[in-house]
């Protein structure tokens, strides 16, 4: 049997980590919703449309205003979302170009003041680093955000938080 194109094993794992991300900032929202107090229909007035960077701020504020203690599992969960929501946008919005050998590069140069480029080889594998994290972020914010529904399910959030991450940019 043949081996699949490498460029199908890019799109299943571009597919898998673009779902992830929207879950991800699904979650961020709905943890936004849960730290401003508010309910659904007012949180969708208030909310529509705040993307990542704009949601990890409201609630850094809103603990601050609230004067609820500084979370080291939140302060590491949103660093490395906001690499990996850097990656992202890079991604949706350039695209990857394929060179010789199937080496998926994602470029700003086309739009990107000179000294502000930015390129990064974009695998597979990258791709599933990330997911990973996404999972990893996912626990953080549970653990932060949310109460959970038992001592036991608020220990494996915590514990999976602490996990350590598979993408580290070069």
């Amino acid at each position: 049997m043949a081996k699949p194109h490498p460029v199908n094993a890019y799109y299943d794992a571009l597919g898998c980590f673009i779902h992830h991300f929207a879950q991800t900032e699904s979650l961020l929202l709905a943890g936004l919703r849960q730290q401003a107090g508010v309910d659904e229909d007012t949180a969708r007035a208030i909310f529509s449309g705040t993307r990542v960077d704009n949601a990890k701020s409201f609630i850094n504020r809103l603990r601050e205003i609230r004067k609820l203690p500084d979370s080291p599992t939140l302060k590491r969960a949103f660093a490395q979302l906001t690499i990996i929501t850097t990656m992202r946008n890079d991604i949706v919005h350039y695209g990857a170009e394929f060179k010789a050998g199937f080496e998926p590069r994602v470029s700003t140069r086309a739009v990107a003041m000179p000294g502000n480029e930015r390129e990064h080889i974009v695998t597979p594998d990258t791709l599933d680093q990330m997911t990973a994290d996404l999972g990893i972020i996912n626990n953080a914010l549970s653990a932060v955000l949310f109460d959970a529904p038992s001592e036991e399910v608020r220990l494996a959030w915590e514990q999976a938080a602490r996990q350590p991450w598979h993408y580290r940019p070069s």
